[in-house]
């Protein structure tokens, strides 16, 4: 049965006028013996035809034998992206058998990541930005964090990395599984050519890509290796644009056609009237002057050719010249109310038209259904973009319950996205994502001043439990629909998000100072989106060193929400790193009162015990986080040298080679392992743990000021200054490193700065037996 999409589209192409020249290139190319072109790129501006232009190219595709399938910017993955090309091919009757069972395993894998409680809420995040991959190893996996890596300190890179790798490697044995989760495009592509190429050997094939500028940002880079994939010459692809390629483009170039389309010339302009079966003179007339002959203003106005009327036609606006020739008042009127929501089906033209009881909402759908400026997306029908913008400022300005509508659709998104409203699942949840992207628009329109601070609220939280769930909306919120809504203030600030969120989620770890500092700034927000705010700026400038404002910062995110267990253990961790153990401590107990899951809050408890020399109470810490969380390579670590301090040395070093086990580029246990070779005195082994932790950290004083006392006491004293000065230039303020440089002096029988190292490292430690007692040593030998 055809549908009415189908007879709207049967009913466009026999009246389709124009574009003769870009038809005839696309089927001699199609056709061609030996086709120079595998790729056609259709550019022009918003209404000039393009996607009507792709319709044609299609039936031309499927008359001489192709079969044809579509993607636009509502998929918004790569994966995705193939999956809905490929059902469109089994619909046919064409099945990509081999990639559709590995795309529904990996959604599989994916969603067990993504529902599994346990999953590190950044790790769960991080599946589901399609710009971050990770790159594989033999027998290990690094995460590719590229860019931004300079705010974190290496320990947190490699603790958290290693968390990860370890959490993944634990969740999914299998290496191939675990490939297909982390890199899909390296497993899904060549399967999706593969199954397209056997069937391009039965039937050739068009893919068509619709708004190329809507699609994932990764698309491109996933067209420059298309060669990689060694499509068939059988396959032919079409591209939609408002811009035509650039420089990036360059690699298909060879092989692609570009189709420039432009407004109609005056011959195409008045064919397409002859189609359109429009004779009278000065109703011509005046479509030709207020399109200007851009096509999709063109079909707008001329769509009820049929109910011309004798009546004076208006000149100077297109939507009263579009709705004088409705007779319907209805129809007019629902043809208006009709552009309000970004997409619409059955049940948002019921809620539109609820104070209409005369209409038919059947009828109205079927009607505009056969509009040429409507158009079926997965979501429902929803006018061309163009004709919308034109309504929605026409309504903005005549319309008194303009405002009202928007309010009624806001609530019928909001009644719908509340079944999935749950704080723990709703920000991976489709339905609840799409629901609350409408209702943050509606909202928005219906009052931009008083929903304000709510639409960013929310997608600041957005950014805090899914970052990819916040980028749909910040796109949401970026239309040009939104656009006119907003004040240039408002406008400013929702591209500047945008903007800055793209930029987070590709370079993964790298989180904009102007980001947040444009969210502290906003009194709008919600007290939850504020403490969110002021607690990620904190963690920024504790990753940078910068405690002070570190410290500022979290304090102000605790004043706006002092139930934030996450905000109270940053805060413990910062306090931990200053030394300032009593209010660290104080603040990770508050930490675990709110959540006694919190594993990273129980080791960092741990490791201020063992640095107060607490060490059972410190075990007891540790056994709780690694209850929680059993392969992080930190905690496990931080174990090892309480064993150490206690001179468990078989048991810290167990504990050592297992955190190295698990993370083998964590620079700190690699220092730690050799420091407790150094006391066994393994030099040999000490020397090479100390060695590779040097290689993988080279600003690590730890490491060089435990070097350099090994070189001390096998008596390369040369060798032991180089590594102790390097060890102090990094940290001038440790009273061990330069006590241990005091006593290499006075090895060399240096006595003066012996006495000037020793006397030094006492003004940071009054109690250091051990100062005082080579310092009495050196007078005693003077």
């Amino acid at each position: 049965m055809q549908t009415s999409n189908d007879l709207r589209q049967a009913k466009e192409t026999a009246r389709f006028a124009g574009r003769t020249h870009e038809l005839t290139l696309f089927r001699d190319e199609l056709l061609a013996a030996a086709p120079r072109r595998q790729i056609f790129y259709i550019t022009g501006q918003a209404g000039a035809g393009k996607s009507t232009l792709l319709d044609h190219y299609q039936e031309i595709a499927t008359t001489n034998g192709f079969v044809c399938a579509e993607t636009n910017e509502q998929q918004h993955d790569i994966p995705t992206m193939l999956n809905h090309l490929a059902q469109q091919f089994s619909d046919q009757g064409h099945p990509l058998t081999t990639f559709e069972q590995r795309y529904m395993l990996y959604r599989q894998k994916l969603a067990e990541i993504e529902h599994n409680p346990q999953t590190p809420q950044e790790l769960a995040a991080l599946f589901g930005r399609s710009s971050v991959r990770t790159v594989f190893a033999p027998n290990n996996i690094q995460f590719g964090v590229r860019k931004g890596l300079d705010l974190l300190a290496h320990d947190t890179v490699s603790a958290q990395a290693g968390e990860w790798r370890n959490y993944l490697a634990e969740q999914f044995p299998n290496q191939d599984e675990l490939l297909l989760l982390c890199d899909p495009l390296a497993t899904l592509t060549p399967l999706f050519f593969a199954d397209l190429n056997d069937l391009a050997q039965k039937q050739r094939v068009l893919l068509c890509f619709e708004n190329f500028e809507g699609t994932p940002q990764e698309l491109l880079d996933w067209l420059l290796r298309l060669r990689d994939y060694r499509p068939s010459l059988d396959v032919c692809l079409v591209f939609t644009g408002r811009t035509p390629p650039g420089a990036a483009w360059d690699p298909l170039r060879h092989m692609t056609q570009i189709v420039t389309l432009d407004v109609f010339t005056s011959a195409e302009a008045e064919a397409f009237l002859d189609a359109r079966a429009i004779k009278d003179a000065k109703h011509r007339h005046i479509i030709l002057k207020l399109s200007n002959r851009l096509p999709i203003l063109m079909s707008f106005l001329a769509a009820p050719a049929s109910m011309v009327t004798d009546k004076e036609l208006p000149t100077d606006d297109l939507v009263e010249h579009f709705l004088s020739w409705i007779t319907d008042p209805a129809l007019r009127d629902i043809a208006l109310r009709a552009a309000l929501p970004r997409t619409f089906d059955l049940d948002i033209l019921s809620k539109l038209s609820a104070d209409m009881p005369a209409l038919s909402v059947q009828d109205a759908l079927t009607w505009l259904q056969n509009m040429p400026f409507v158009q079926h997306t997965t979501n429902g029908w929803c006018y061309h973009p163009v004709v919308r913008l034109l309504i929605l400022r026409h309504q903005r300005q005549h319309n008194p319950r303009y405002r009202h509508l928007h309010a009624t659709l806001a609530a019928h998104f909001d009644t719908q996205r509340q079944p999935y409203a749950n704080e723990q699942t709703q920000w991976t949840s489709i339905q609840w994502q799409q629901a609350t992207r409408f209702y943050l628009y509606h909202s928005f329109a219906a009052n931009p001043e008083a929903h304000w601070g709510e639409v960013v609220s929310l997608l600041v939280m957005a950014l805090r439990h899914l970052p990819s769930c916040a980028l749909v909306f910040a796109a949401s919120l970026s239309d040009n629909d939104v656009d006119d809504e907003a004040t240039e203030q408002q406008k400013h600030v929702l591209h500047f998000l945008h903007q800055q969120i793209q930029h987070m989620l590709q370079d993964t770890l790298s989180y904009s100072f102007a980001f947040f500092e444009q969210l502290c700034s906003m009194p709008e927000l919600s007290t939850s989106a504020k403490a969110y705010a002021f607690a990620q700026r904190g963690e920024l400038h504790r990753l940078q060193g910068h405690y002070k404002q570190a410290f500022s910062d979290l304090n102000r995110a605790i004043a706006f929400d002092d139930n934030d267990a996450k905000i109270f253990a940053s805060r413990g961790e910062l306090l931990r790193l200053q030394g300032r153990y009593k209010a660290a401590l104080a603040d990770l107990d508050r930490a675990l009162t709110l959540d006694d899951n919190d594993a990273r809050a129980f080791a960092s408890r741990g490791e201020i015990h063992r640095a107060q020399g607490r060490y059972e109470l410190a075990l007891a810490d540790f056994e709780r986080s690694l209850a929680l969380d059993s392969k992080n390579a930190w905690t496990i670590a931080s174990r090892g040298q309480t064993y150490q301090h206690m001179q468990q040395y078989e048991l810290a070093l167990a504990d050592l080679n297992h955190a190295l086990a698990l993370n083998d580029t964590y620079s700190w246990a690699f220092a730690a392992r050799g420091e407790v070779r150094r006391v066994q005195g393994r030099y040999d082994l000490a020397l090479a743990d100390l060695d590779r932790a040097l290689a993988l950290d080279d600003k690590n004083a730890w490491a060089f000021a435990h070097r350099g006392e090994v070189y001390r006491v096998q008596g390369y004293y040369e060798l032991a200054l180089t590594d102790l000065n390097r060890s102090i230039a990094l940290d001038d303020k440790n009273a061990w490193t330069i006590a241990s440089r005091g006593q290499t002096y006075q090895h060399m029988h240096l006595y003066e700065p012996a006495l000037a190292d020793l006397s030094y490292a006492l003004t940071f430690n009054d109690t250091y037996a051990w100062a005082f007692a080579h310092r009495g040593e050196v007078h005693r030998v003077q």
